[in-house]
């Protein structure tokens, strides 16, 4: 069965690069720039993992509790930012990936997660 992840970041190259990298590896990769739009995605959509950033318009902790209170199927929700992981409060998420991404590195982590 195919693993669905859904990425979220308002950077669209970095949307461009995480789906370049995932895509190959036999994973559905569905991305989103907004994450009040993302939070409806989870709604109807049952996700395996999703990637989240912290530095948005609609910060990544709030869209993490909006995600925890309402998505359907429990899906794993890791953050994946340039900020240093004593910088995030975790609190809700399964993890960390740290940006700037090395793809091996990056797709043994996703891995990891899903």
């Amino acid at each position: 069965m195919v693993k669905s992840i859904l990425v979220v970041d308002d950077e669209k190259d970095i949307l461009s690069t995480i789906k370049s990298l995932l895509t190959p590896e036999g994973y559905n990769v569905i991305t989103e720039p907004d994450g009040r739009k993302a939070v409806e995605l989870t709604k109807k959509n049952k996700y395996n993992l999703i990637l989240l950033d912290v530095r948005m318009p609609f910060s990544g902790e709030e869209v993490l509790k909006l995600m925890r209170k309402e998505a359907i199927g429990n899906p794993k929700i890791v953050f994946c930012t340039v900020m240093s992981r004593p910088d995030v409060n975790l609190s809700g998420s399964n993890g960390f990936i740290q940006k700037p991404l090395d793809p091996k590195r990056f797709i043994a982590d996703v891995k990891k997660y899903v």
